[in-house]
């Protein structure tokens, strides 16, 4: 928990050891003015009180699946998590009675990450497969792609996006690789940009090849940036990111003659 108002860290704990990162969207308010996420790899789900600092875990949603991408509740306070990449799965929980319900048949889970999100009529709308449900109440109703109301605005900005919009309609963009975060008042028409300054671990080499030009070529992961490195200057740059390849990596590279080519 940071206080950007202060510019201090309030609270800091590794609650579960196994987790290596919170994925997609699976971080959200909810009720009783608590911080719900869920974990990779093991599909759990914790609630966080900023008051008394407590967290709690209520265990797997899904006993095999690896990632919990998705994290909504319904304005009766069940929360439901979508849930891949191997067999789908879309599954409503209520922190009350501690109940959990798969809201997906087993012959509807293919191959797939199931979506979920929070209606402006408070109800939850999740798509599994090709097919659109409405949800409320641990409760589940088939619908068509037409009947999907709107989402409520989160402010959240998941796996793979770089812009949200918080609920006062401000937009925020956000540029990982090149450092900046930018606010955007479309009322005032005014856009404000965020130098971020910080000190990162280092990323990890998803690959590494022998350029036409005898140096040797790096792609980090999670951001993609490519490096060189020369060997008879003894010289690393960095090059920045590809920005095709979005947040992703190069999982391979070769060299057929002038180029460098890479997946």
């Amino acid at each position: 928990e940071f206080d950007p108002d202060s510019g201090k860290w309030l609270f800091a704990k590794v609650i579960n050891p196994k987790a290596s990162c919170y994925v997609g969207s699976a971080i959200t308010d909810g009720p009783g003015e608590l911080i719900w996420k869920g974990t990779y790899p093991d599909c759990r789900l914790y609630s966080y009180d900023p008051q008394t600092q407590e967290v709690v875990d209520y265990g797997q949603m899904d006993e095999e699946e690896h990632y919990f991408s998705y994290l909504v509740f319904d304005s009766a306070g069940w929360a439901y998590a979508g849930i891949g990449t191997a067999r789908q799965n879309i599954v409503a929980f209520n922190p009350q009675t501690r109940e959990r319900k798969q809201m997906v048949d087993e012959a509807e889970r293919v191959v797939g990450t199931a979506l979920v999100y929070t209606g402006v009529d408070g109800k939850v709308y999740g798509r599994a497969g090709s097919q659109w449900y409405r949800l409320f109440a641990g409760e589940r109703e088939a619908i068509p792609d037409s009947e999907k109301a709107a989402a409520a605005p989160t402010g959240s900005i998941g796996w793979g996006l770089t812009s949200g919009t918080l609920p006062d309609g401000r937009r925020i963009t956000v540029n990982l690789p090149d450092s900046w975060l930018e606010v955007t008042d479309p009322k005032a028409g005014e856009t404000r940009r965020i130098e971020l300054a910080y000190d990162g671990g280092g990323v990890s080499l998803t690959s590494m090849a022998k350029g036409p030009d005898g140096n040797i070529y790096a792609s980090t992961c999670h951001p993609m940036h490519l490096a060189v490195y020369d060997p008879a200057a003894e010289k690393l740059e960095d090059w920045g990111p590809v920005y095709r390849v979005g947040g992703g990596n190069f999982c391979h590279m070769s060299s057929q003659g002038q180029y460098l080519v890479a997946a």
